[in-house]
C-alpha cells in the first residue's frame, strides 16, 4: 500500500517511531521487542519516512534496511526453531 499523506501511515510503519524503537534498542541492549517489532514491520511491508518523492508518495526504507531486518530476525528465528524441535523430541 502506498501513501501520500503521512497522518494515514499506521504507528508501527512510521519512520521517527521506528527510528526511536533500534535507538533505545542500541542504548539499552535488552529492548528486544521493540527491535522485533521494528524488523517484523519491515519484513511485512514498508516504513515510510514524512518526506515524498517526485510523484507524491511518501518515501520509505530503502532494501538495505530489509536485508538487515532479515539479519537480525535470524537469531531469534533459530531460537524458536530450536525451541519447538526440543518440545517435541522429549
Amino acid at each position: 500500500m502506498t501513501y501520500n499523506d503521512y497522518t494515514q501511515v499506521p504507528w508501527y510503519r512510521q519512520s521517527h517511531l521506528n527510528s526511536i524503537f533500534i535507538l533505545v534498542h542500541l542504548l539499552t541492549c535488552t529492548a528486544v521487542p521493540l527491535l522485533l517489532i521494528t524488523c517484523i514491520a519491515l519484513v511485512t511491508g514498508d516504513i515510510y519516512y514524512n518526506q515524498k518523492d517526485e510523484s507524491g508518495q511518501l518515501k520509505t526504507w530503502s532494501t538495505a534496511n530489509k536485508v538487515l531486518a532479515f539479519i537480525f530476525l535470524f537469531g531469534p528465528l533459530l531460537a524458536i526453531i530450536s525451541l519447538i524441535v526440543s518440545i517435541f523430541t522429549i
